[in-house]
């Protein structure tokens, strides 16, 4: 496949920001919208937590999004904490 064939296939999706941006108005026609756009995403994370029992990559990846303060590499972690020190400090 070409590489504007693969652009071209990418564009066909509209990105999740331009939906969230993109109000109808109609909050049920909405829900409908976001609920289409998550569903590749729930699919992908339940291929990986069926996979989890064969493969300890798939159980790790899982583990370090859900609980990144005791799984993430140190890095990510650090990265955590000072998001949350910045939101502390926006609401005080």
């Amino acid at each position: 496949m070409s590489r504007k064939s693969r652009l071209n296939r990418s564009r066909l999706q509209p990105r999740r920001s331009e939906l969230r941006t993109a109000s109808s108005g109609d909050a049920a026609f909405d829900a409908e919208v976001e609920q289409a756009a998550a569903e590749p995403a729930v699919k992908l994370l339940k291929t990986i937590r069926e996979q989890a029992p064969e493969t300890w990559q798939a159980g790790a990846w899982t583990l370090e999004r859900r609980y990144p303060e005791m799984f993430a590499k140190p890095e990510a972690q650090l990265n955590i904490t000072a998001q949350a020190a910045v939101l502390a400090h926006k609401f005080e």
